[in-house]
């Protein structure tokens, strides 16, 4: 199975500011190909994320680096057929929505939960 690179921390970053986002759905454009697995595709944003994730939103930095970790684990899941797509989606979305809500506690914000589909 191919995994084309769908945006991930742009959706991650909607609530910490329109410059995050557009920083980093330009760092993910390099892991824009098909990848053989989930775990190699995660890999590639998180390598790219991070960076921009350090520098724009370093008090939130340890949010990121958490999300990060269970996305991990959860494309090593589905990778080693322990779930599938569907369930990998609706863990994502799960993950996500927590993040943003902790992010935005930390700030003193709303958060909104994303009611769209998870990728990747």
């Amino acid at each position: 199975m191919r995994f084309p690179v769908l945006v991930a921390g742009v959706a991650l970053a909607a609530c910490s500011g329109s410059q995050l986002a557009r920083d980093l759905h330009s760092a993910e454009s390099s892991c824009d190909k098909d990848w053989p697995t989930k775990s190699q595709l995660v890999a590639c944003l998180d390598s790219k994320d991070r960076q921009v994730w350090a520098t724009e939103e370093p008090a939130t930095l340890d949010l990121y680096d958490s999300f990060a970790r269970q996305r991990d684990a959860l494309a090593r899941d589905l990778d080693r057929k322990e779930i599938d797509e569907d369930q990998y989606l609706e863990r994502l979305r799960k993950l996500k929505n927590e993040t943003r809500a902790q992010m935005a506690a930390r700030r003193g914000q709303k958060s909104e939960p994303d009611q769209a589909p998870a990728q990747p």
